[in-house]
């Protein structure tokens, strides 16, 4: 399982969906972990609004599923493992029981132009739910699209970063990398408010966590007056959690 997101239908009920890139499928399950469906990749008559996806699983190219994230009745999935690199889209009809299918919509794909991927790796949803934000691990950025797919803007990590993803609380944003730009100093988080680059986190050089050399995840929380960072770190894998001190 690359990644994991946490959603929630129209009734309220939660789930949880793991795309899995080696075994080319999105697994939903309940907030129990009861597997209640398997998304597989599209068939090789799939239909999208871009010739290069339907003609990339026309000739059965590889489903290589990194992130997934959900948003009125929507699944958005980035596909940065392939050279496809396309953000693919799939409808939830139904969660009782749990229905879905393939959606025309995709987006990105690999390049260099603005709206592009070098490794499209993870997708979130913004605070204000009107944005989709690609993190561009080779390129150093995130990418930020419309619901509709449309191209926005692009927010420049510091040279040498690989973004794996980005969390929103509120204001603030939380970004953490595989690599920064001194490798020897372990992986950085940084944190942005109003989009804009206001700290860095060194986990492994400031505190002393030598597993940290990598990170993959880092995701923003605010209860009551403090924003706390749970933070994964990548092979060996690890976990820490970080208290803001006033």
């Amino acid at each position: 399982m690359h990644n994991a997101t946490i959603w929630y239908d129209q009734s309220g009920t939660p789930f949880l969906s793991f795309p899995a890139n080696n075994a080319a499928a999105i697994f939903t399950t309940t907030i129990q972990g009861k597997l209640v469906h398997t998304l597989a990749a599209p068939s090789s008559g799939e239909q999208f609004n871009q010739t290069v996806v339907t003609n990339y699983f026309l000739a059965n190219g590889k489903f290589s599923p990194t992130d997934v994230e959900y948003l009125s009745g929507l699944f958005y999935i980035t596909t940065g493992y392939s050279s496809l690199d396309y953000v693919l889209t799939a409808k939830v009809t139904n969660t009782a029981p749990f229905q879905v299918t393939w959606n025309d919509l995709a987006f990105g794909g690999k390049g260099d132009k603005p709206g592009q991927f070098g490794t499209g790796h993870g997708i979130t949803i913004s605070s204000e739910k009107k944005q989709i934000d690609v993190a561009d691990r080779s390129k150093g950025e995130i990418d930020q699209f419309t619901p509709y797919g449309h191209y926005e803007t692009t927010w420049k990590l510091p040279i040498g970063s690989y973004p794996c993803d980005i969390d929103y609380s509120g204001d603030v944003a939380i970004a953490g990398c595989l690599h920064g730009p001194d490798r020897s100093k372990g992986a950085p988080i940084y944190l942005f408010e109003n989009r804009k680059m206001v700290s860095t986190v060194m986990i492994k050089e400031e505190l002393g966590l030598e597993n940290f050399q990598h990170i993959h995840n880092a995701v923003l929380r605010k209860i009551g007056q403090r924003y706390y960072i749970i933070a994964q770190a990548w092979n060996p894998g690890d976990f820490a959690i970080l208290e803001q001190i006033p």
